[in-house]
């Protein structure tokens, strides 16, 4: 794997990853995101994170309440 930022280079061990999500809280009732995030990818070395895709993709909002 190799980061887009400092150009480190390094099995897939060395690298740290991080996955977001959003909650949303609406009249007291809790809503989740249904969009799907991508993993951040944290370089060792410069300690920047990059996407192995695309993190814009289209947000699917339904309004159903969280369980």
């Amino acid at each position: 794997m190799k980061c887009p930022n400092c150009g480190f280079e390094g099995g897939i061990g060395e690298f740290s990853f991080m996955y977001e999500t959003t909650i949303y809280v609406v009249e007291k009732q809790t809503l989740s995101e249904e969009r799907e995030r991508p993993i951040l990818v944290i370089c060792p070395r410069c300690g920047e994170g990059f996407f192995l895709e695309s993190p814009y993709s289209k947000v699917r909002f339904s309004g159903k309440p969280c369980k």
